[in-house]
């Protein structure tokens, strides 16, 4: 499975003509699969909690004190989706991992979200994370994404119509 043919199958769904052979292609379908994709990915990661995504990051700490009565305050690991929740880093990992409370923390210097909890260094997030190869997806997953990026095609396409190919032979859109 790849980017190609998922995109491909979304197409097919809404009765797009044409198929992209690359999503770098530069195509009006391309463009907008290039545009959906990862934020679609990700929008879906979020919805609950899929085991083919579960995966454990070592926290770093944040660097500053943590609010009362937290006392340990660590940066949200970049490729987590929904955290599901911490557990001590010395210990195989717990089906209820301890519980976390996320916020917002203006006090860093990029704005982001922080982590507050009272596990010591060494702390593991359990979290959905992003998986980026379409080969290790859930049949299911997949199926979704297929079936939101159409919807979101669809969308994307509203009032458009192809019309003849370029010399390049790409597909161009007129309104």
């Amino acid at each position: 499975m790849s980017i190609e043919l998922v995109c491909n199958a979304a197409l097919d769904l809404i009765g797009y003509k044409r198929h992209i052979g690359s999503i770098w292609d530069g195509t009006p379908a391309a463009r907008a699969a290039l545009d959906l994709w990862g934020l679609t990915r990700d929008e879906l990661l979020a919805v609950q909690p899929w085991d083919f995504a579960r995966q454990e990051f070592l926290l770093v700490s944040a660097g500053l004190t943590a609010p009362s009565p937290w006392l340990f305050e660590y940066l949200y690991p970049t490729n987590a989706i929904r955290l599901l929740g911490l557990r001590p880093g010395t210990i195989p990992t717990d089906p209820e991992p301890v519980r976390f409370l996320e916020i917002v923390d203006a006090r860093l210097a990029t704005p982001s979200i922080a982590i507050l909890s009272t596990l010591p260094s060494g702390v593991v997030a359990v979290a959905t994370g992003r998986v980026f190869d379409p080969n290790s997806w859930a049949p299911e997953f997949t199926a979704l994404m297929t079936t939101t990026l159409a919807k979101k095609f669809q969308a994307n396409f509203a009032g458009k119509q192809e019309v003849q190919d370029d010399s390049r032979g790409r597909s161009q859109q007129r309104a």
